[in-house]
């Protein structure tokens, strides 16, 4: 199953021999994990690794995976019911079409999500780009979020993110584990592509992250010896930046 990754269901809690067993299996379960309770939820079958697949007070169903923390940013979900995450195991990711891009142009929400459901969210979408890079292009960031939480590859979107300043979205990637030392096919990390371009707050925002602040570009410059020279350019907003690298 992907998504949140890869997991494998090793047993439902509640397919027992007989009624007391399955009580008994869904009772410890409650006892073992009682963080689930506190979020209206009840797990009801276990992965191979530790991970939780609970269900909701509505029959909804979410996988946890057992290396973060209970708590709701941390459920991802699987499906309205039993029956629609049955279902949607037996359905196999079609490529994107022509059709797919229009909706995503003009769709509403609702079909957007219908079609993110439908096809591979990984294959070419549009101009070679993946969902994941055309939606951080567009600033559709709720998009973003959704795609990010069903397990998108993340590579290339920090740089989309840029192109129409969308720092919302590039702040959500970076805090999904994006690659912050990517590089473009100049040889320019993405730090340097932030300050040539003159997009201070872009920058202030990858140095919260480990980013390689000595990576030298193909002109064997840093990072701060570029922001210099842009200010002395006249860029006196990257300013900041130079005192930050410093």
């Amino acid at each position: 199953m992907s998504g949140a990754g890869e997991f494998g269901i090793d047993l439902f809690y509640s397919l027992k021999k007989t009624e007391q067993e399955a009580i008994d299996s869904l009772h410890y379960a409650a006892l073992t994990f009682p963080e689930f309770l506190s979020l209206k939820c009840i797990p009801i079958a276990n992965d191979n690794s530790g991970g939780q697949v609970v269900i909701d007070e509505n029959g909804q169903l979410f996988f946890w995976d057992h290396e973060t923390i209970i708590e709701p940013v941390n459920l991802y979900p699987l499906g309205d019911s039993i029956a629609a995450f049955v279902e949607s195991l037996t359905e196999e990711p079609v490529e994107p079409t022509s059709g797919d891009v229009a909706l995503f142009n003009d769709g509403t929400k609702e079909d957007i999500l219908k079609m993110v459901d439908r096809i591979d969210i990984n294959a070419p979408f549009e101009h070679d780009q993946s969902l994941l890079q055309r939606a951080a292009l567009v600033q559709k960031n709720w998009l973003v979020e959704v795609l990010i939480n069903k397990g998108a590859n993340l590579q290339g979107s920090l740089e989309k993110a840029m192109v129409n300043n969308n720092l919302d979205g590039f702040k959500l990637l970076l805090k999904s584990g994006a690659d912050v030392n990517a590089t473009n096919e100049d040889g320019d990390s993405l730090l340097i592509q932030t300050i040539i371009e003159a997009k201070p707050a872009f920058a202030k925002a990858l140095l919260n992250y480990h980013v390689d602040t000595d990576y030298k570009d193909g002109f064997d410059q840093t990072a701060l010896e570029v922001a210099r020279m842009k200010v002395g350019q006249g860029e006196k907003e990257l300013e900041e930046i130079v005192e930050l690298l410093s």
